[in-house]
């Protein structure tokens, strides 16, 4: 069944996914690291590293204006609300584009 960009989204504990030269991967902000969907083995990749910088690059960066915890989601992402660690609501109408994780 294939699912559109707000499925992706929607719903409790739900992880966004981002769709980079046909492969998908998990965004797990509370971890701060992206996990490859089809991997039967399991791994990850640290926002941090050479290859997370590169893939946070196709993301945005969403601040809470809370806590200022960096959230990233796919750049096609529907408008809507995320959570944050902290619990509060965070409108992805808000962003602002980064390249770079700032802490």
């Amino acid at each position: 069944m294939k699912v559109d960009a707000k499925q992706e989204l929607s719903g409790p504990g739900r992880l966004p996914v981002l769709h980079r030269a046909g492969v998908a991967y998990l965004i797990d902000n509370r971890l701060l690291e992206f996990r490859e969907i089809s991997r039967t083995q399991p791994g990850s990749i640290d926002f941090r590293s050479p290859l997370g910088q590169t893939l946070l690059g196709d993301c945005t960066l969403v601040h809470c204006p809370c806590c200022g915890e960096a959230l990233a989601f796919p750049e096609d992402a529907p408008d809507g609300e995320v959570s944050c660690r902290c619990g509060r609501q965070v409108s992805l109408q808000l962003a602002v584009r980064f390249w770079e994780l700032d802490h």
